[in-house]
């Protein structure tokens, strides 16, 4: 088992099965090159929307997986 990462202060385990994360995730990482996981946690909402956190598991990036 890999050592666990945060994003926005919560730990998450570096697995396919993750616990932590955001209904769905994680999804691969299509940043090409990466085999990483992309992780997700609720961010913020407001009146009509929501957002979430992301980070890859490989390269870091915290952008919305496409």
């Amino acid at each position: 088992m890999s050592e666990p990462f945060t994003i926005d202060g919560a730990e998450h385990p570096t697995e396919e099965d993750c616990k932590e994360c955001w209904s769905g995730f994680p999804v691969p990482c299509t940043n090409e090159g990466c085999d990483g996981l992309v992780h997700a946690v609720f961010g913020e909402e407001s009146w009509d929307d929501y957002w979430l956190f992301y980070k890859c598991t490989k390269c870091g990036d915290t952008g919305e997986p496409s």
